[in-house]
């Protein structure tokens, strides 16, 4: 399946070793070379994928697509715990990152900080293509995913979801929580199928790309490499 597979979406193995055993282990590639910005103030995409970003966080309100909304809280778990942590990102900036099954499917930490929480959240495996978004109401919080908390030394506390889509059973995390982020460390990878990926920043802490923000509000993603610049530290004092 594999060299079908890669012609078809016309994947760049640059970096890439060739060599796989199966479909899953090419599915799961790891990428050699991938490189994060200098400047540890400028914030480097933690996916290759297509890119879409929201200023002014609302908890109560938030878009997957047109016509389809959901609550942070909702998403974050459910629980007291999770509403209270959905408040903390009341005012803030969420970047979401949707993977097709031609992208590279790993996730890399983007900042130097420490892993702070891990919560699985069970849940089923739909489509997160925004057609099928529309049509599934509270997609994302019906999806099995993964919550991770960090404490960036850039960025402020930020909270990753990890969502998984169509034939993505697993999500493998290569830390512990209490582990010392890296950038540019292997953070994590999805086993076969399409995932997104929605990183949530404190108010204030960050300012994303113009153009990614502009072509979000035209209905637009933009496709971004990992490591890719995409936005600003800003000092929260």
């Amino acid at each position: 399946m594999i060299e079908p597979f890669i012609a078809e979406h016309n994947i760049d193995m640059t970096g890439c070793s060739g060599s796989y055993g199966n479909f899953a282990e090419f599915f799961a590639r790891k990428k050699r070379g991938i490189v994060f910005p200098g400047d540890a103030a400028v914030l480097g995409s933690p996916c290759e994928g297509l890119a879409s970003a929201y200023e002014g966080i609302d908890p109560a309100r938030m878009v997957a697509a047109k016509g389809s909304e959901y609550t942070l809280a909702e998403l974050f778990g459910g629980i007291a715990e999770a509403r209270a942590l959905a408040e903390k990102y009341r005012g803030g900036t969420c970047l979401r990152l949707r993977l097709t099954p031609a992208n590279y499917h790993r996730m890399h930490f983007f900042d130097q900080g420490e892993v702070m929480d891990a919560t699985f959240i069970d849940g089923d495996l739909h489509s997160v293509n925004p057609l099928a978004v529309g049509k599934v109401a509270r997609l994302y919080c019906r999806n099995k995913r993964v919550r991770v908390q960090l404490k960036t030394q850039n960025f402020g506390d930020v909270v990753i979801m990890e969502v998984g889509a169509t034939f993505v059973g697993s999500i493998v995390h290569r830390f512990m929580v209490g582990d010392i982020t890296r950038r540019g460390r292997d953070a994590s990878y999805f086993l076969p199928g399409g995932s997104l990926v929605l990183v949530y920043f404190e108010k204030g802490r960050v300012a994303l790309d113009a153009s990614i923000l502009a072509r979000t509000q035209d209905g637009i993603e933009t496709r971004v490499d990992v490591g890719e610049a995409i936005g600003t530290a800003v000092d929260a004092t």
